[in-house]
């Protein structure tokens, strides 16, 4: 009799991309995918999904979420919030055992390096071939340059609160980043910048510090299908 896989609760935003690319990712990795979310979201019809709970509403859905994940049992091995302002909402309910139950670090053992590599998207991108840029979370300017130096120029460098492009800088040598006069708001996310592709960061957060963080780039639908 084989195992059971591990199941995984995925509560996506209203946008379809990042679910494009995480659930083909966590049904390669083995696991069986429930997602909850509003009623009518496209997501519901994936072929990667294994399990559909929908609400009515935002405040419908909040209500859910909270009973689910304060359950001291609960069939899923992680539960992954990728729509921010849920997510905001749902930390600012919780009691402190919540929240502590909350951190990557104190998450079962094989889903928190799953979420500490990315969700496993560099390891994607080597061996599977797919245009994935190397990314490192970085404390200081010392590991941003052992990152380019790693990896190449040009590096894009991110800062944990900013999103849509806002407030990046793209440095294109070693020279360039020892010589630039600005500070930078530490962690950032230093990332290979690929010219022509549009790159996608999503970030784990808990009471707005960055834990972890996911890159990749933007996928299209493929056949008109999820």
């Amino acid at each position: 009799m084989k195992p059971a896989k591990p199941r995984v609760l995925v509560v996506p935003e209203g946008g379809i991309k990042l679910c494009f690319r995480l659930l083909p990712i966590l049904r390669d990795a083995g696991c069986a995918i429930d997602v909850l979310c509003l009623r009518g979201e496209v997501i519901a019809a994936s072929r990667y999904v294994d399990a559909v709970i929908e609400e009515g509403s935002d405040d419908a859905l909040l209500d859910r979420l909270t009973t689910m994940v304060r359950r001291k049992e609960h069939p899923w091995r992680a539960v992954i919030v990728t729509h921010e302002s849920l997510a905001r909402r749902l930390i600012s309910r919780a009691d402190s055992d919540f929240l502590k139950w909350w951190q990557p670090g104190a998450l079962d053992k094989t889903a928190s390096p799953f979420l500490l590599s990315k969700l496993g998207l560099e390891a994607a991108w080597k061996n599977s071939d797919l245009p994935i840029p190397p990314s490192r979370v970085c404390m200081k300017r010392e590991e941003i340059l052992a990152f380019g130096s790693d990896t190449g120029w040009p590096v894009v460098i991110k800062p944990p609160l900013g999103n849509s492009g806002e407030g990046i800088t793209i440095v294109g040598s070693s020279d360039a980043l020892k010589s630039l006069q600005r500070g930078f708001q530490f962690p950032v996310l230093a990332q290979r910048f690929i010219r022509g592709r549009e790159g996608v960061v999503e970030a784990v957060c808990s009471q707005g510090l960055a834990l972890a963080c996911l890159v990749s780039e933007t996928i299209k639908r493929r056949k008109g299908r999820l």
